[in-house]
């Protein structure tokens, strides 16, 4: 059975951001998944809808940019996720009140790259 969810992901995307997003190890046709980043944003963000992941469910994980560390892992509607990319565009030092789940290794080396640790 054909899905829609990720070409609706990737349609608001692109209302959302325009030209700031751009495909990260994916193309535009594929149905099950996508990978994506949002200029302005060191995070990549990776999604997949198929199998046993509901309808209108994102399946997801956020990793640092350049990658390395796993920032978030879950799975959301549509309103849900956009609403967590917007909260990774607040500056990094916010980042970690978005989530429990983000490791606390990711943010010692950032705070230690920027002095803010």
């Amino acid at each position: 059975m054909r899905r829609d969810d990720v070409p609706v992901l990737i349609r608001r995307l692109k209302e959302r951001y325009g030209e700031k997003y751009e495909l990260y190890g994916s193309s535009e046709n594929e149905q099950e998944g996508t990978g994506f980043r949002i200029n302005n944003i060191p995070a990549t963000f990776s999604v997949l809808c198929f199998g046993d992941i509901p309808i209108g469910r994102y399946d997801f994980q956020i990793e640092s940019y350049p990658p390395g560390d796993y920032l978030y892992t879950g799975e959301k509607n549509l309103s849900g996720l956009l609403e967590l990319i917007e909260r990774y565009r607040e500056p990094m030092d916010e980042w970690q009140s978005i989530t429990f789940e983000a490791p606390n290794k990711w943010f010692k080396s950032f705070a230690s790259l920027t002095g803010t640790g």
